[in-house]
């Protein structure tokens, strides 16, 4: 069995770049494995070379739509504010920018070493 789990083809892969832990991912992962339908429970997460292209397409994507569903989620919160008031402009806009999550694809991480440090 596979200690990597490729978060794209969705399988066990020998190899691959290892993904970003953030706190949204963690929170999926996290729910998840409370509910008993991870298959990547105890395993790396990777993407491995061959789904690098499909990735690279994925995270873009998402990244594009956030961008778009932050001005969108801006331009409710100002005419909300502007109408009702700030607390109902700032719930419609938490709730247009969670449609990001319909997208999301988490950040790699980098494969250049981190810069040492000099005390």
């Amino acid at each position: 069995m596979s200690k990597r789990y490729c978060y794209v083809c969705r399988g066990g892969v020998a190899a691959g770049r290892r993904i970003a832990p953030d706190p949204i991912l963690n929170t999926l992962l996290g729910i998840k494995k409370s509910l008993g339908i991870s298959r990547s429970a105890g395993k790396e997460l990777v993407v491995c070379r061959k789904c690098l292209p499909i990735y690279d397409k994925m995270r873009k994507t998402f990244i594009r739509k956030l961008a778009y569903l932050g001005v969108v989620a801006l331009i409710i919160f100002i005419a909300q504010t502007y109408i009702v008031s700030i607390w109902a402009g700032f719930i419609f806009a938490a709730f247009i920018l969670s449609f990001s999550l319909i997208y999301y694809a988490p950040a790699l991480e980098s494969e250049e070493p981190a810069p040492a440090r000099h005390a």
